[in-house]
C-alpha cells in the first residue's frame, strides 16, 4: 500500500527554555483517508543550507498518529543520531538567515525505509527575530524601535480589525463568518445517504457459534433449523435459548407469538403454537406432494399457498381464532407478496391473499413485461417491481392509469442485486453491489455498493420511494474484512449484524467488531 503523508504544520515559535519547535503532520493513505492510531517513525534534519551537512541537527521520533492520524512532536527533544553535527538543538547556530528543516517518514517502523517529505523553511517569530540582535544597538526601547524592521511587519496596528464574528442563520441551516465564507450545515449526509443507527456488540462473543437469526422483535433475535427454534437477546446474540417443537419449522412471525410449520412425516399436516411450544394446533392441505408453501400472516388469520405442480397449486387462509381451514379461489398464472397476489393478464390485477378477494387493477401490461421482485402497498394500488426487459426498479400507482404502460422509474439500477427481505408492508431492502466492470454507466452501480428501502407505499406521495444507506460501506481499505452481514426482519426496521468487522465505512468513519446496523422503516 502507498501512502501519502501530508505536513500540516511547522508551528512558528522556539521555546527559549525547553529550546524546542512545536511540529505537527497528518498521515493519510493512497484514497486521502486518516490513518488513526497507526505507529510511525519521524526523522527531522535543520540545516542552515539545504545542501550543505555542516553543523546540521538531526533527530527521531518513535510515535503513534492520534484519532485523528495526526502526529504531533517537538523538533528538540527526539533522540539525536549519529548524523547529527550537534548533540542537542540549542548547540544549533541559529544565524540571521532562518534554516531548513527536513521531514522524513516511515511507517514499517525499518531502519532505512524513509520517505523523504521534502524541506520546509523555519520563519522566525517576532521575539525570536529581535533576540538575535539583542546585544545590538540597532535597536532601542522606544516609540519607533520598529524603524529598523521590514516595512510593512508592522503596518496594521489595530487591536480589533482582526476579529470576527460567526453567525446561524436556522433556516437555511447556514453558517457564516463576517467577511468571509459560508457553510451549510446540513441534517442529513447528502453524500451516504439516509443514516441507521449503531448498536455495538464488541466484547458479547464468547464462542459459541450463532445461528442464523432472519427475524426479530423489540428485543429478541429468532433463527430456526429443522424443529429447534433459537432466540438471544438483541443486546448479547451469543445468550441463546432454544425450544424444540414437534415439527419442522417453516416460518416465525415473533411480534404475534406464531410458529408455523409443518409435520416432517406427512407435510400435508400443517401445524402452529407460540413461541414457547405451550399448545399446538393442526390442519391438513389437500396433499402432502407440494413443493413450496408460502406463508403470511395478518390479523391471527394466516395465508397458505401450496405449490404441488404447475396446473395444481391451493390457497388456504387459516383462522386461528375459530380454528377454521377455508379454501380460496387461485389461479395457475397467480403469484404472492407478503400481504396480496396478482395475476399478470392484460391488466395487472391484485388480490387481498388473506381473502380471495379483487381489490385493483394497477395497469396495461400488454408490453409483455415479465415482472419480478413484486412488491405491493398496503393498500393494494401500488406496486414497485423489476422488469426481464429493463433493469431499473419501477413503480405503478392506480392514479396513473394514463401514462403508457404505467411505467415510472424510480431511478434505480438493480441489476447487481444481491440479497433481500420484504415485509407486509411492502417494504423492501435491497442490497446493491459495486461492478467496477460493469458497462452500465450508472455511478452508483459501478462504483458503490449500498443498501435501499423501497416503499411502494410513497409512490404519488410527497414521500421518498427510495432510501439509500451504508454507501460505499465496504470500500477499499488496506485492512477491510466483514462486509456481508446477517440480514434480519426486524420490528420496524432491518438489523445487519457484522461480525468480525474490520474497517467498514460507515457514514464518513471505520468501525471494526461486532455491531449491529440498524434501518428502520415506516409506512
Amino acid at each position: 500500500m502507498k501512502y501519502i503523508y501530508i505536513v500540516i504544520m511547522i508551528v512558528s515559535s522556539l521555546a527559549l527554555s525547553a529550546q524546542s519547535i512545536p511540529i505537527q503532520l497528518m498521515v493519510v493513505d493512497q484514497n486521502g483517508f486518516e490513518m488513526p492510531n497507526t505507529q510511525v517513525k519521524l526523522r527531522l534534519t535543520m540545516r542552515g543550507d539545504t545542501s550543505l551537512t555542516m553543523g546540521q541537527y538531526q533527530e527521531v521520533h518513535n510515535v503513534s498518529t492520534n484519532d485523528l492520524g495526526v502526529v504531533s512532536v517537538d523538533l528538540g527533544e527526539g533522540i539525536v543520531t549519529t548524523n547529527s553535527q550537534v548533540l542537542a538543538i540549542d548547540l544549533f547556530s541559529f544565524g540571521l538567515d532562518e534554516p531548513y528543516i527536513k521531514t522524513e517518514l516511515d511507517t514499517s517502523i525499518s531502519p532505512a525505509s524513509y520517505t523523504n517529505l521534502g524541506w520546509m523553511r523555519y520563519r522566525y517569530p517576532l521575539v525570536a527575530r529581535r533576540a538575535l540582535r539583542a546585544d545590538s544597538s540597532r535597536y532601542s526601547d522606544t516609540a519607533n524601535y520598529i524603524t529598523n524592521e521590514k516595512i510593512g511587519w508592522y503596518k496594521d496596528s489595530s487591536e480589533t480589525n482582526e476579529i470576527q464574528y460567526l453567525s446561524y442563520q436556522k433556516d437555511l441551516q447556514l453558517l457564516s463568518i463576517s467577511d468571509g465564507n459560508s457553510v451549510e450545515i446540513v441534517t442529513k449526509n447528502k453524500y451516504f445517504g439516509s443514516s441507521g443507527s449503531l448498536l455495538d456488540l464488541t466484547n458479547k462473543d464468547n464462542g459459541i457459534t450463532l445461528p442464523n437469526y432472519s427475524i426479530a422483535n423489540k428485543s429478541y433475535l429468532y433463527g430456526y433449523s429443522g424443529s429447534t427454534l433459537y432466540r438471544a437477546p438483541m443486546t448479547d446474540p451469543w445468550d441463546i435459548d432454544t425450544v424444540n417443537f414437534p415439527f419442522t419449522i417453516l416460518e416465525v412471525f415473533p411480534t404475534d407469538s406464531l410458529v408455523f410449520g409443518y409435520l416432517t412425516t406427512n407435510s400435508a399436516q400443517i401445524k402452529v403454537s407460540d413461541l414457547l411450544n405451550s399448545y399446538v394446533k393442526t390442519k391438513s392441505l389437500p396433499s402432502a406432494y407440494w413443493s413450496q408453501l408460502d406463508v403470511a400472516y395478518r390479523n391471527n388469520i394466516l395465508s397458505i399457498y401450496s405449490y404441488h405442480s404447475s396446473y395444481t397449486r391451493y390457497l388456504r387462509a387459516w383462522d386461528l381464532d375459530a380454528d377454521s381451514l377455508f379454501s380460496l379461489a387461485v389461479s395457475t398464472d397467480q403469484y404472492f407478496t407478503t400481504n396480496a397476489s396478482y395475476r399478470k393478464g392484460n391488466d395487472v390485477t391484485i388480490y387481498d391473499r388473506f381473502t380471495g378477494q379483487f381489490v385493483s387493477n394497477i395497469f396495461s401490461s400488454s408490453n409483455s413485461y415479465t415482472l419480478n421482485s413484486v412488491q405491493i402497498d398496503t393498500t393494494m394500488t401500488k406496486m414497485s417491481f423489476n422488469t426481464s426487459s429493463s433493469s431499473y426498479y419501477r413503480g405503478r400507482s392506480l392514479r396513473d392509469t394514463a401514462s403508457s404502460h404505467g411505467d415510472i422509474s424510480f431511478g434505480l439500477k438493480t441489476s447487481q442485486q444481491g440479497n433481500y427481505l420484504n415485509n407486509p408492508l411492502g417494504i423492501e431492502l435491497l442490497f446493491i453491489s459495486k461492478n467496477p466492470s460493469s458497462s452500465y454507466s450508472y455511478a452508483d452501480v459501478t462504483s458503490y455498493s449500498y443498501y435501499v428501502i423501497i416503499n411502494p407505499n410513497n409512490i404519488n406521495t410527497d414521500k421518498s420511494v427510495t432510501e439509500i444507506y451504508l454507501r460505499d460501506f465496504d470500500r477499499s481499505h488496506v485492512e477491510v474484512q466483514g462486509s456481508t452481514p446477517m440480514t434480519i426482519l426486524g420490528d420496524g426496521e432491518y438489523l445487519l449484524f457484522f461480525r468480525n468487522a474490520k474497517n467498514l465505512f460507515i457514514e464518513g468513519n471505520y468501525y471494526s467488531g461486532d455491531f449491529m446496523y440498524r434501518i428502520p422503516f415506516n409506512q
